[in-house]
């Protein structure tokens, strides 16, 4: 069985419009996976409905790793 797999960046701005990569985006063809830091802690999320990241923790997506 193949599987695909779809890697992009999400990026944010801090004031000075310095570019700092904040997660990377996956995809198993189902849901969308992110990995990245947020408040000090190593996420691994994933989303739920197609609203995704956009929407609300727990509705639309949920954290399915911490390490802090």
């Amino acid at each position: 069985m193949a599987v695909t797999l779809t890697i992009g960046i999400y990026k944010w701005y801090t004031n000075d419009a310095e570019a700092v990569t904040q997660y990377k985006l996956y995809t198993d063809g189902s849901a969308i996976w992110r990995k990245g830091v947020r408040d000090s802690a190593f996420v691994w999320d994933v989303t739920l409905t197609g609203t995704g990241f956009s929407g609300a923790e727990d509705t639309d997506w949920t954290n399915v790793f911490n390490i802090s």
